[in-house]
């Protein structure tokens, strides 16, 4: 089989693909030399290490969840509740296309506790998610203490979700979160309290 001219952007869309689907600690750079059609060599022409190949790979995914998913968030002409039914639906549409789950978090799990230097780029993607939730949150009325537990709370839910999605191969438990996001954003604190006040006269 003839070798292939391949730049680096095709590498780390190997190697993406290689990680997501059969893990970083299973994925060897033999494979994604064989999958991108390179000599061994000159992929470390490009990467000197499988750790520096993923540090690419996961900033390529955090460069592109926060320019077409989280700036969404920051969209001040539509309402909260646009701005998470968007976000919900390229976030589904992003997950639904590619098998594996969510590569960053695959990634935390296999590798926080051996490769520490994965962990800053690791939290700087999800801190990324939980603002872009916690931004929505709070232009909806909520303090910025409440709307960032929320956003912690819908980043674990879509987290979640996903791993059942992969444990019954279907998709309808992903589905099913970024509907509950989209639907029923949480309620502000202050429509809470008047609702708890009403309650109360009423008994």
């Amino acid at each position: 089989m003839p070798i292939q001219k391949t730049d680096k952007e095709e590498v780390i869309a190997g190697a993406l693909e290689l990680f997501r689907r059969q893990g970083y600690q299973r994925t060897t750079m033999a494979d994604i030399s064989a999958a991108c059609g390179l000599l061994r060599g000159s992929l470390y022409h490009y990467f000197p290490s499988k750790e520096d190949l993923a540090e690419e790979a996961m900033g390529h995914v955090d460069t592109l969840f926060k320019d077409t998913i989280f700036s969404i968030a920051e969209d001040e002409t539509a309402s909260p509740t646009a701005r998470l039914a968007r976000m919900g639906a390229a976030t589904e549409a992003y997950f639904t296309a590619r098998r594996g789950g969510c590569l960053i978090g695959n990634l935390a799990l296999e590798t926080l506790d051996t490769i520490p230097e994965f962990r800053p780029l690791i939290r700087r993607y999800f801190e990324r998610w939980i603002t872009a939730y916690a931004h929505i949150y709070a232009a909806g009325g909520m303090s910025p203490r409440a709307a960032r537990a929320e956003g912690r709370k819908a980043v674990a839910l879509i987290q979640g979700a996903l791993m059942m999605s992969r444990v019954f191969e279907d998709t309808s438990a992903l589905q099913d979160a970024m509907m509950k996001l989209s639907k029923h954003p949480p309620t502000p604190e202050n429509e809470v309290e008047e609702a708890r006040n009403r309650d109360l006269k009423q008994n």
